[in-house]
Parts: C-alpha cells; structure tokens; sequence
C-alpha cells in the first residue's frame, strides 16, 4: 500500500508541476496567428488568394507529375513536407520573371513580434538558383518584404528533408490584421515545378516565455528528483 501511495503521488506531482507550466505558457504567450488552409491539406487552394503570373498551379500529393517543366527539370514531381498535400508552380527567373504570389489577410495582436515562413522544394533532375528580393522570392507584409537580398540555390530531391525554409520577422505595430504574401520564383529561363508546404505566420516568444519554460522543467526535474 506505501508503494501505491508512494507512486500515486509521484504521479499527481508531476501532473500538478506539468499542469502549472503550460497554464504559465498559454497565458504567456499570445495565440498564434492562424493561416487558412497554411498545408492545401483541402487538396486545393482554398484561403488563398493565388496571384500573380505563374503559367500552371496546382496542389498534388507526393510524388505526382508536375507537368510541362522545362528542361533540365523535366520529369518534374510534387513534393510534400507534411500531410498528404502540397502546393507547386511552374515558375522561372528571367524573360519574363514568373512567379506565384500567395497571399492572405491574417489577425495579429499588435505590438506582438512574429515570423513568418514557407518550405520550398524542388523535385527535380537539376538544382536552380533564385534571386530573393522584392522582384523574385519573397515575404511581404503589408507590401514590404521581409527577407534581405540574396541568392539561394535549391537542390533537387524528394523527401520531407529536402525542403530549404524561407523565414522573416515582423513587429504587429498598433495593427490588428495584416496583409500577408508569399512570391516564389525560379532561375533562369528554364520553367521549374516548385513544391511550397507548411506555410506559416505564428507570434515569437518574449525571452520571459522561454524563461519560464527553463523554471518549469527545472521544477519537474526537482520534485521527480525528490519523489525517487
């Protein structure tokens, strides 16, 4: 019977402990901002408004044709980083420029920092540079671009790990919605299928938050510890 008590209240402590901690963090951190649809897990494009001047998209499940790539991308095959569904674009980098804007109205608690991303991959038979700037690839909100200029060069393959990360940072302001989209281009005047998946706007944890987090999972450690 000692022993069953003994447990029974190693038990309850960790739940207690544990119970304390993510009631901390829920009021700690703001709730995250939501993207409609932020996977295609509705097998299309719904929640998005789809922009700009990309001859064909659409969203497959992994490792369907993306069909009329040029080469040197041709055969071209949906990748998918999460879920059973993923966006692609035909898409290139030069004469003309054609890329897919996707885009969404999304609310933010203001004067709250946030990030904001998307995967992009490549499953291909070539790798292909792209420009990052307010012309090619990037993250705008509210009509300015996240991401400082760079060139990023994208290898092909066709796992969830082959997908590179586009991400940036934003400050909500006195704002309570803003205007988020996602350009993506490709390189060159070759057409590529680009795969894009798990796109995301979600609030950064005050240094407090984190702080917290330590407190508590030093105090579960301290009271198991103990208990044993």
């Amino acid at each position: 019977m000692r022993v069953i008590r003994k447990t029974f209240g190693i038990v309850a402590s960790r739940a207690l402990a544990a119970a304390f901690l993510w009631t901390t963090l829920a009021t700690a951190v703001p709730a995250a901002a939501g993207l409609i649809n932020p996977g295609f897990e509705t097998r299309d494009f719904s929640g998005w408004t789809v922009g700009g001047n990309s001859t064909q998209t659409d969203v497959l499940s992994d490792g369907m044709l993306i069909p009329n790539a040029d080469p040197p991308f041709a055969p071209n095959y949906q990748n998918v980083r999460s879920g059973v569904y993923a966006g692609n674009a035909l898409v290139k980098g030069t004469n003309p420029v054609e890329r897919i804007v996707l885009s969404q109205t999304v609310a933010v608690i203001p004067n709250q920092d946030y990030s904001a991303s998307f995967w992009l991959g490549d499953d291909s038979g070539s790798s292909f540079g792209l420009f990052v700037d307010d012309q090619h690839t990037q993250i705008f909100i509210d009509g300015l671009g996240l991401l400082p200029s760079s060139f990023v060069v994208v290898e092909p393959g066709g796992g969830p790990g082959d997908f590179i990360l586009f991400s940036g940072l934003f400050n909500s302001g006195s704002r309570t919605s803003v205007d988020v989209a996602f350009a993506i281009n490709g390189s060159g005047t070759a057409r590529v299928g680009v795969s894009f998946d798990d796109f995301q706007v979600e609030p950064v944890p005050e240094p407090t938050t984190l702080a917290l987090l330590g407190v508590g999972l030093v105090a579960i450690g301290a009271r198991r510890r103990r208990a044993e």
